[in-house]
């Protein structure tokens, strides 16, 4: 089974257009949260719409978690625990509160500031933000960003085998091991069109994290 993990989308485009041009390789698309932008200029309810349609044209099953930017009190019932999100369920789709099998392997899709599980078993999460204290949960500038009650959870051997995250766009390292989790955050460039990602391949248990700029990386889980 094939994954292409991207994240931070942040309502560009470009950045739609790229996962529908790659997604054909892959057997699941997990977004892994903030596909709005609530610090643009851009008005909330056009930016739904636009990721609404591009949600809407990518052919393989889709599992999406949400992060900080798409879910906000105060600013209309969408907003609200990112109601819209619903708006993209179909058949093969996946989103916040979703749990689903595809052949051998468990997912499990937390919402933004969504109760944690007691116990991740051998599940994949799709969850935005990664454990704290971990490389994939603090930027190259040293800031943590991390989830404290995620990476408790982690430390106590009680996490995903997988967490697929984003959230921090500048990690110190793609990668990350908390307790038995191992953590992916792809990163995000902030000035380009097109993204880092990370691409799955759990038969061979093989990750490969492409970067914008033409390197490739290789994790063997």
């Amino acid at each position: 089974m094939r994954i292409l993990h991207v994240s931070d989308l942040h309502s560009a485009d470009a950045h739609f257009q790229f996962v529908k041009k790659v997604c054909g390789y892959f057997d699941l698309v997990c977004l892994t949260g903030d596909l709005l932008d609530l610090n643009s200029q851009r008005p909330v309810g056009d930016q739904i719409e636009r990721v609404l349609a591009h949600l809407g044209t990518i052919p393989v099953p889709l599992a999406i978690c949400s992060g900080n930017h798409d879910s906000e009190a105060g600013l209309g019932p969408r907003l609200e625990h990112a109601a819209w999100l619903k708006e993209a369920r179909r058949k093969n789709v996946w989103i916040d509160g979703d749990s689903f099998k595809m052949g051998s392997h468990a997912f499990r899709c937390i919402p933004w500031s969504g109760t944690l599980p007691e116990d991740g078993a051998n599940e994949i999460w799709l969850i935005h933000a990664p454990p704290d204290e971990t490389p994939t949960g603090i930027s190259v500038g040293g800031a943590g960003w991390g989830d404290f009650e995620f990476g408790e959870l982690c430390r106590a051997g009680r996490g995903p085998r997988l967490a697929l995250s984003g959230h921090v766009h500048c990690p110190q390292r793609w990668y990350a091991k908390a307790g038995r989790t191992v953590s992916l955050n792809p990163g995000r460039p902030d000035t380009a069109s097109t993204l880092n990602y990370i691409g799955l391949d759990l038969a061979r248990g093989v990750v490969a994290r492409s970067h914008v700029s033409g390197d490739t990386d290789f994790l063997k889980l």
